[in-house]
């Protein structure tokens, strides 16, 4: 990577890529695309509902430690966590301009084997997480329609 050039180093090390013109950038096709950039709020959105699945489990929180802790840790923790992910995910995010997010990351760093080994358990980690919403969905569908 030339430091202050256009270029930087692709995920094979080989092949130089163009960085951000604006907002536009080489497509894989060959064409000049153009995106509407990520701004920092959805992005902490985006990494809370990934990491907790949103607002499921408030209630144990709130039974088990009171509201005031509940609060106090719904308001520190995306500042201490979520806020430092969201910045190191949108430095990462502009250094490979792709689509395929953690996989690209991890490939540059570690090679095309644990490039794969992270797609897999990012797959196997998301097929199960999101069953799980199914379960807790029809929990919470039985207490407030008993009936079924």
């Amino acid at each position: 990577m030339r430091n202050g050039s256009s270029l930087v180093a692709s995920r094979d090390f080989g092949r130089p890529l163009p960085l951000v013109d604006g907002l536009r950038w080489p497509m894989a096709d060959g064409r000049w695309g153009r995106k509407k950039p990520l701004t920092m709020l959805p992005l902490v959105v985006l990494i809370f509902f990934e990491v907790s699945g949103g607002p499921f489990g408030t209630e144990d929180g709130v039974a088990a430690g009171g509201p005031l802790l509940c609060l106090l840790g719904y308001t520190i923790l995306p500042l201490v966590w979520s806020l430092p992910e969201a910045l190191v995910t949108a430095e990462l995010a502009t250094t490979f301009p792709e689509n395929s997010g953690y996989v690209a990351w991890v490939t540059a760093a570690f090679g095309p084997f644990w490039g794969f080994q992270e797609g897999l358990l990012k797959w196997l980690s998301g097929v199960t997480d999101n069953s799980l919403y199914n379960v807790m969905l029809a929990a919470n569908l039985e207490i407030f329609f008993p009936q079924f």
